[in-house]
């Protein structure tokens, strides 16, 4: 058995730096773009990988998906078995990094239309954990009721999407099958807006641990028995934070993998998103567990990987 599987986006990603957002009905000169791979279930999948995290990965991608990415998910050691390719194109992102922060927008291409597929529980049904993420909620909520149903743990992560895609009843269904809800912090705030509720506290009577990352303030578990404060790993230097969250979710399974609690899990995570913003793009740079536990050594932080 499998110790994970992500649900979520396989996406080809451009990368710009600019100076500023454009206003409208304005054109500007950019600084840089890179072409990169990426999406929310590859970067997880490959960071998780390369800390020996064995790992499967249910996506669906169009016919015009890059043979050299789905070469490099292999090579990588991802079970592919749950990524379909449909007729269309594939999703796409553009990223747009500027000094006040990070834009996006988002090209869905066949996953718009995955509410209309086949259920792919498989990779679910052969995992002790499954990572729910991007992606229409309907479908997830049915992937995750019959998991649960069968006894695997269910992570929920609906990353920017919660801004856009759910709506007070898909949130709700999914926090209900859910054990840890992993979210940042305008996530979180949407999330208790959407349902009412004035704090984190309350939110713990639908999920019994919540995974609140902080960016450079660092990260919080929170349980009924409390919050505990993960502060940021120091990199050493940043270049570019796209993926910093998936790689930190990649390291908190590495924890929970090697039976780490939360709270230690969290460290790994953070370790290991403090390699990925230290290069462009979110799978060129992923550290080994070797690399994670000296970061964490020269932090000070015993942990044991």
């Amino acid at each position: 058995m499998r110790f994970l599987s992500i649900y979520g986006h396989i996406i080809v990603d451009a990368i710009i730096e600019s100076s500023k957002i454009p206003d409208n009905e304005e054109f500007i000169g950019i600084d840089d773009f890179e072409i990169r791979y990426g999406g929310t279930g590859a970067n997880l999948a490959m960071a998780a990988a390369r800390l020996g995290v064995p790992v499967s990965l249910a996506s669906f991608v169009g016919t015009d998906f890059p043979g050299n990415y789905w070469e490099r998910l292999e090579s990588a050691g991802i079970d592919l078995s749950g990524v379909v390719r449909k007729e269309g194109k594939s999703p796409r992102v553009w990223i747009i990094n500027t000094p006040n922060g990070q834009r996006g927008l988002v090209y869905q291409g066949v996953m718009a239309n995955m509410g209309n597929y086949e259920l792919l529980y498989e990779p679910a049904m052969e995992s002790k954990w499954v990572h729910l993420s991007t992606g229409r909620p309907e479908y997830y909520y049915k992937i995750g009721k019959e998991a649960k149903s069968q006894g695997k743990r269910i992570a929920f992560d609906p990353s920017q999407e919660i801004h856009y895609v759910y709506s007070e009843e898909t949130l709700r269904n999914m926090l209900s099958i859910s054990d840890i809800f992993f979210c940042n912090e305008s996530e979180l705030s949407k999330a208790l807006g959407m349902l009412g509720l004035k704090d984190e506290g309350e939110l713990l009577d639908s999920v019994p641990i919540i995974v609140n990352t902080l960016g450079e303030k660092g990260s919080r578990i929170i349980t009924e028995k409390g919050e505990e404060r993960i502060p940021a790993m120091k990199p050493a230097r940043f270049t570019d934070q796209t993926g910093a969250g998936d790689a930190y979710r990649a390291g908190f399974y590495a924890g929970l993998y090697h039976n780490l609690s939360p709270y230690e899990s969290g460290l790994v995570g953070s370790a290991v998103s403090s390699f990925v913003i230290e290069n462009r793009g979110a799978q060129d740079f992923l550290p080994t567990l070797d690399m994670v536990r000296k970061r964490l050594e020269t932090g000070g932080y015993e942990v044991s990987l």
